[in-house]
């Protein structure tokens, strides 16, 4: 260039269109006309940097293993951006429960999702994980959905009535952003944790944590991190109905059930760290006094009982009655 500008030439995107009505599917599905109606094969026809559009539907068929073990509805096994047309009310993947055991061999897991890879905007509901003892052990887990690292993201989504049998009855080691995580349970037993009802190794952010349930430690979730997230009515059968371990920063506990059988801890959080947060209104099936919190470091905190630790205080949040919103008369 005379003005020593240099110029390179940019990749266009490519779009694959998915659509469950489609009725002339021709790969590589770039328009409508020749949608996709399975969302599996607009991401086997995808390179990545692509982008796969789903409309509308109930998506219930189609899938690839990724372990050999367990067949997930949707893989997206490289690092492309899978995106709803109109949100998660309009797009739904639906996994499958073992019609005599919840997460045996014929369960189906709704989604797996490699390193770089989002999905956005869909409801991810009625998967389930394997019960099966042997490797991978990873079968076990991430009944909704399961992240190789957590630098794979979900966004938008609505992930409900999700099941596994060790870690993370909804999400397993993934970034979920302004997610819904609700009514999702993890097994456990003898062999394995039944840990994280909600989710299992995430970063939540701008999340809903709510009525998910855990055999194990962590109701809601376990060595989780979230930020600007609510917990409410979850529960689990040891500790940290709401919460194990993990950090919680902006956040507001209430409601959650611990019966803490075995340790005589039924604290909604457990073993984590907490800061700015509202920990509140909390039961226990034990009689362990703390119904809110155990051995865990808070500051700027609202809690009861007050804690030790810079900035915390011990009233009365007046939080409403879902659990998330305070009053306006609040002094949080």
């Amino acid at each position: 260039s005379a003005f020593g500008v240099v110029t390179s030439a940019v990749a266009p995107l490519v779009i694959h269109c998915v659509d469950v009505a489609g009725i002339n599917p021709v790969a590589p599905y770039s328009g409508w006309a020749t949608a996709a109606t399975n969302i599996q094969d607009a991401i086997t026809a995808s390179v990545a940097g692509g982008v796969v559009l789903v409309t509308n539907g109930l998506y219930t068929s189609g899938g690839r293993s990724m372990d050999g073990t367990i067949t997930n509805r949707v893989s997206v096994d490289k690092a492309i951006l899978v995106q709803s047309v109109n949100g998660p009310n309009t797009a739904i993947i639906q996994g499958a429960w073992d019609s005599t055991a919840t997460n045996g061999p014929g369960a189906v897991r709704c989604a797996w999702l490699t390193t770089n890879a989002i999905l956005s905007g869909f409801t991810i509901q009625g998967g389930a994980a394997r019960n099966t003892a042997t490797l991978p052990y990873t079968s076990l887990d991430g009944g909704g959905v399961f992240g190789m690292v957590t630098n794979a993201v979900v966004c938008n989504c609505q992930i409900l009535a999700n099941f596994a049998f060790s870690l993370g009855g909804g999400a397993y080691k993934l970034t979920l952003s302004h997610c819904t995580l609700k009514g999702n349970y993890v097994v456990g037993s003898i062999a394995s944790t039944g840990s994280g009802g909600g989710a299992e190794a995430c970063n939540l952010k701008n999340c809903l944590v709510t009525s998910n349930v855990a055999g194990d430690n962590g109701g809601g979730v376990d060595n989780c991190n979230a930020i600007n997230c609510a917990f409410t009515q979850n529960s689990c059968l040891l500790n940290g109905g709401a919460a194990n371990a993990g950090s919680l920063v902006n956040c507001t506990v209430t409601a959650n059930i611990a019966s803490g059988y075995s340790s005589g801890y039924g604290a909604a959080v457990y073993g984590a760290k907490l800061t700015n947060c509202i920990v509140f209104g909390n039961f226990s099936r034990t009689s362990y006094p703390n119904t809110n919190y155990a051995s865990c470091t808070l500051a700027y905190c609202c809690a009861d009982p007050l804690s030790a630790g810079t900035g915390n205080v011990n009233v009365n949040p007046q939080i409403l009655d879902d659990g998330i919103h305070l009053a306006a008369t609040s002094p949080c």
